[in-house]
């Protein structure tokens, strides 16, 4: 490898912002790319022989605002050409995020090439893992019914009871108990749809004991508090769990997508940038944008990037979402 090689490499990763060139003995030449600042001073590195540090001070045959420079900032902001770009990981709704975003004298985030792209999903996936078990915002609980009693929208049906387990109120169910269950203890269970896979699976106490494909059209709708549902009945033959249940939960799914600033609020289909900005880029997923949801009346206004993909997908601009604002990097 040449050293120039190694340059461009830094110059093509999204989170790369100095690099070390080493020439062995060999003839060969190794290259480690950082994403420490690159205005750290080269005398805080420990010297190693025949080592250089090469910083990204400037792309040649482009003015300054043209360049492609890279920098990190003080409060989690980076640096990308012209734009200062910071990822937060409070759930809004598409304009709480504007809002807010507006109130740091920015606006959400306006993508106009497939490397600034590329640079914002790398911060989303920063967002993914630094947040991880640390943000109580991960995970958003939709509804939650204790099972004891004191849901006010919970009605009992085919001798349905409250009753006390070891110490704790619980809905009893005397139904046909299930023999892939276990007996004579507690344990949790959970349903997992993954819209992508168009898979459904279940797990008990964490660990994964069935799964099965699901036609696309088949997803699950979202809570709707006006609709009536059955708690441990199937209503297509009757049958009953038999057994206590409590803490009853819809949760959403943790960082799935988070809010750029693409919509088309204005006029249907046509979908523009908040500030202006003109359309000269898009990566849409496959199937989108869909505009609307028929089946939940549902209008797909606002566009989220998906973490882990890139891609935007129109959705409701009612959702909960982490989201990305931009400040111009230039007075």
């Amino acid at each position: 490898m040449q050293p120039i090689t190694c340059v461009w490499q830094c110059v093509d990763t999204p989170l790369c912002f100095s690099m070390n060139v080493r020439s062995l003995p060999t003839g060969w030449v190794t290259c480690e790319l950082n994403n420490s600042s690159k205005t750290a001073d080269p005398q805080d590195f420990l010297f190693s022989p025949e080592t250089r540090y090469q910083q990204l001070v400037k792309v040649e045959h482009c003015t300054t605002k043209q360049c492609i420079y890279k920098d990190v900032f003080q409060d989690g902001w980076f640096r990308f050409g012209s734009k200062l770009l910071k990822s937060f990981s409070e759930r809004k709704t598409w304009e709480e995020a504007r809002q807010f975003c507006h109130s740091i004298d920015g606006e959400l985030v306006s993508i106009t090439h497939e490397n600034e792209n590329e640079f914002i999903s790398h911060l989303l996936d920063r967002v993914k893992i630094d947040e991880t078990g640390e943000n109580k915002q991960l995970v958003n609980v939709i509804k939650h019914w204790k099972l004891d009693g004191s849901d006010s929208d919970v009605g009992l049906a085919n001798d349905a009871e409250y009753t006390e387990e070891d110490g704790v109120k619980t809905l009893h169910l005397n139904g046909t108990a299930s023999s892939s269950l276990p007996h004579g203890e507690w344990f949790h269970a959970a349903a997992v749809w993954d819209r992508d896979k168009h898979m459904a699976y279940l797990f008990l106490n964490g660990k994964k004991i069935a799964s099965q494909s699901v036609s696309s059209d088949a997803a699950p709708k979202d809570y709707n508090p006006s609709k009536e549902f059955d708690i441990g009945r199937k209503r297509n033959s009757g049958a009953t769990l038999k057994g206590y249940l409590r803490d009853l939960m819809i949760i959403e799914p943790s960082f799935s997508e988070a809010w750029i600033g693409f919509n088309d609020l204005d006029t249907e289909g046509t979908f523009d940038w908040p500030n202006g900005t003109h359309v000269t880029f898009t990566k849409w997923a496959p199937e989108q944008p869909d505009t609307r949801n028929i089946l939940m009346n549902e209008d797909h206004d606002c566009v989220g990037m998906k973490f882990g993909e890139g891609t935007w997908d129109d959705i409701s601009c009612a959702k909960h979402l982490p989201f990305v604002c931009e400040k111009k990097a230039y007075g």
